[in-house]
């Protein structure tokens, strides 16, 4: 599983692999590995990359993460009717 959105946000900012390694502290080859989908960033590398591209982790890795939402702003409108009478 290629990793597109790791790619595009690497080469739309102009970085070759090994420059994206450089600014994130880890090796062209690490780099390579995450985009391929082999390996997983750690939580800390994701902050990295999070600071450095100025997205949300689950724009920058979908497949890891999902985005997270407020639970506490999800009304009875947000439950499907069948689910609403489980509710209650």
């Amino acid at each position: 599983m290629v990793r597109d959105e790791v790619i595009n946000l690497r080469e739309n900012a102009g970085f070759t692999q090994t420059q994206l390694g450089e600014k994130l502290g880890i090796s062209a080859v690490h780099v390579r590995k995450i985009e391929k989908g082999t390996r997983n960033p750690s939580k800390d590398l994701t902050e990295r990359y999070v600071a450095l591209f100025g997205l949300p982790a689950d724009k920058i890795f979908p497949d890891i993460y999902e985005k997270l939402i407020d639970t506490k702003r999800i009304t009875s409108e947000h439950i499907p009717a069948q689910r609403e009478e489980a509710v209650k």
